[in-house]
């Protein structure tokens, strides 16, 4: 019995309610899997739809470096392992967090992927942070990346979305054509209110959100984080949580006072400045005590 011969817009109708999220944020990585498992299930269902849907299930391929998702981790040991697929990779959005990025060997992996990828259009690196070594500075922290990137050439790319703090690798891209800072996702963007992981949203607001004011987070944060932060100059009100732990994996109140007042000391939007910690017991996360803070 011969397939159906249908239009391929008609085909393409048929995933038209899926989400297409302009960035690979954390918050969104669950449409994103639902999105990916439905591109993988029609290109499965027959040859017709194979021929259709496979572009479009590798034409955006996200990688993220926390370990959260393996789902999408594995997308990217996958298309190695699968080297037919590479042509299909048109874009790449990738979010770097935490110890993993310490890995020389995986961050190696990641752009050698990127480099067979002979149709790499767009490189979308949306969200960034990478924890510090102790008594190690922040710029050096991102030094190994450097040290990548010269490595390798991507002369297809034309499209470019970075942090700032990563313009050292622009001469791994000679033939970009359009170059978007990270910092003019969301420049109007006011306040954030954050009920995830606070360690891994502080990554992506200290880049993507310059002009904030208001940053409410309803999760601990640490005395590191503070510094990520340092770049949220316009900032007047700031709320998160702190947690009593008898085995001192968080940081205690006076700490998180101090980061908080030295972070909005160097704000300079002419409003008042306050602070509004939460404590919460370590074990149940009962609320015990709110301090409110104004600064003068």
């Amino acid at each position: 019995m011969a397939e159906p011969r249908l239009p391929t817009e008609l085909l393409l109708e048929i995933s038209s309610w899926l989400l297409h999220p302009l960035h690979a944020y954390i918050a969104q990585r669950q449409e994103r899997i639902a999105e990916i498992a439905t591109y993988r299930a029609l290109s499965q269902s027959c040859r017709l739809f194979r021929d259709v849907f496979l572009p479009h299930l590798w034409a955006h391929l996200d990688s993220f470096f926390d370990g959260d998702d393996p789902k999408l981790n594995s997308r990217m040991q996958e298309i190695t392992q699968a080297p037919y697929l590479l042509d299909h990779v048109k874009k790449i959005s990738v979010s770097l967090h935490g110890p993993a990025l310490n890995n020389s060997d995986r961050v190696n992996a990641f752009l050698a992927c990127m480099g067979a990828c002979p149709n790499l259009d767009a490189l979308k690196i949306v969200s960034l942070r990478i924890d510090r070594p102790a008594g190690t500075q922040a710029p050096g922290a991102f030094e190994y990346l450097y040290t990548a990137f010269r490595s390798y050439s991507f002369p297809s790319v034309k499209t470019l979305v970075l942090p700032d703090i990563l313009a050292p690798i622009l001469s791994s891209f000679p033939d970009v054509r359009s170059l978007l800072s990270a910092k003019n996702h969301c420049p109007h963007l006011e306040e954030v209110i954050y009920g995830g992981s606070s360690r891994v949203m502080i990554g992506w607001i200290s880049v993507a959100t310059p002009n904030i004011q208001r940053l409410i987070l309803r999760n601990t944060i640490f005395e590191e984080d503070f510094v990520f932060m340092r770049t949220l100059t316009n900032l007047c009100y700031l709320e998160f949580a702190h947690r009593e732990d008898t085995n001192e994996r968080y940081p205690s109140l006076d700490d998180c006072v101090r980061g908080a007042r030295d972070l909005l000391s160097i704000s300079r939007n002419p409003k008042p400045k306050r602070i509004r910690i939460k404590t919460l017991s370590g074990q149940t996360d009962i609320l015990l005590s709110e301090t409110a803070i104004a600064l003068p």
